[in-house]
């Protein structure tokens, strides 16, 4: 990351954008979780900060291994969707 970004923060703090490298530090530190958890965060529920928060909070809570559109435990694993 480059020096004169530390501590910047985005624009608009209500959707998350990540064309820059320190919007991506900046995320996923103010959201505490990984590249990989925000980005499938994102595919889940879309880029609104709220949508995403509640996503983490709701995965959270219950223990659950999030499902991949098709219905699949993330990583492949997990029952196929009924046809």
């Amino acid at each position: 990351m480059n020096r004169q970004h530390v501590g910047q923060k985005p624009a608009d703090t209500t959707r998350i954008v990540l064309k820059e490298g320190w919007e991506v530090c900046y995320w996923t530190h103010e959201l505490d979780v990984s590249e990989e958890e925000l980005a499938r965060a994102m595919r889940q529920v879309g880029n609104h900060v709220e949508s995403v928060r509640g996503y983490f909070r709701n995965l959270g809570s219950t223990g659950a291994v999030p499902l991949d559109p098709g219905g699949r435990a993330e990583g492949g694993r997990g029952k196929e969707p009924s046809h």
